[in-house]
């Protein structure tokens, strides 16, 4: 997933790599396969050679099935292997922004922009879940292995937040180049949702894990909350017509797309300019006429927007060709 994220970060992984995969064959890969397996078997027999012994000194019949749980020296490797790949990505991201790491030849700006923040985002609901199941899967015994784990996981969310904030900056660079849609927005809300939540995650390894879920909860009821406050429909309207007064392009097709939400901001970009001043005018007539029937399910479908919109529909779309 970050390879497929980053450019420069695929590009430097394939060049590491590249020296030693030419070395492996089918030939070898078998022998260290055969070798795993057997190093394996035989320390498994030793280990149960040794439970089978201590049983036997303490008097007991049979040895008791261990829990079904990740030890603490997997769990810390497994972290530790997972910070390291973070905090290699990490680095390679600010050697590109210092300007110490370039683009790979054929790949523009744009592209670049525009690729990696969907993979950077399932990474970061990835490595939320492993930390929640190490949390509860992980047997620590002493309270120095405790204190070892929460400090990897800490470190480990704190790399993931560094991974967000890439893939919140990617995507403002997108909306700046190609314009706002409905799914660039919520995006980008919900990874802020997403930095909270793992912003609380980080607490809650210190204090009273427990209460990580009714967090999250609430976080994700703030969210919701706040895009019904935030109407993103009148905010994508209104952020694209400010990009066309900068001189950038304006897609008018996704205009018929939007909802009843939008049309507040359409009535009161109509009534504000002339059709010499803004050539989309029209092409935000032909938006209001799908808002011209007010009540299209009846009144039970009745709500304020649709109110709203046909109201505007019924005082532009005589003047629509």
């Amino acid at each position: 997933l970050l390879m497929s994220a980053d450019a420069v970060f695929e590009s430097v992984v394939t060049g590491g790599l590249q020296w030693s995969l030419e070395l492996l064959s089918l030939d070898t890969l078998g022998r260290g396969v055969f070798t795993g397996v057997g190093a394996m078997a035989v320390l498994g027999l030793l280990a149960h050679a040794q439970r089978r012994r201590r049983a036997r000194e303490a008097g007991e019949r049979e040895v008791a099935p261990a829990e079904p749980r990740l030890g603490f020296t997997e769990c810390l490797t497994l972290v530790g292997l997972v910070d390291v790949l973070f905090l290699g990505f990490a680095s390679i991201q600010l050697a590109f922004l210092s300007g110490a790491a370039r683009l790979p030849a054929g790949l523009t700006y744009a592209s670049y922009a525009r690729r990696g923040f969907f993979e950077l985002l399932a990474v970061t609901v990835l490595t939320l879940g492993l930390s929640l199941a190490l949390t509860r899967w992980t047997r620590l015994s002493e309270a120095w292995q405790a204190r070892a784990f929460r400090g990897a996981c800490t470190v480990m969310v704190g790399l993931v937040l560094v991974l967000l904030v890439s893939a919140m900056k990617r995507m403002a660079l997108y909306e700046e180049a190609y314009g706002y849609t409905r799914l660039r927005v919520f995006t980008q809300v919900f990874m802020v949702a997403l930095a909270g939540v793992l912003v609380w995650r980080g607490v809650t390894l210190w204090w009273r894990p427990e209460r990580f879920a009714f967090g999250a909860f609430l976080g994700m009821l703030a969210c919701v909350t706040a895009l019904d406050v935030f109407n993103p429909d009148a905010f994508i309207v209104r952020a694209n017509l400010a990009r066309l007064d900068a001189g950038h392009p304006f897609d008018s097709g996704y205009l018929m797309e939007l909802s009843e939400d939008a049309a507040p901001v359409l009535e009161e970009n109509l009534r504000r300019t002339r059709d010499t001043e803004w050539p989309l005018l029209w092409e935000s007539k032909y938006a209001f006429r799908h808002y011209s029937e007010e009540m299209p399910g009846g009144w039970p479908a009745f709500h304020l927007a649709r109110h709203r919109a046909a109201r505007g529909a019924r005082l532009f779309s005589r003047d629509a060709p």
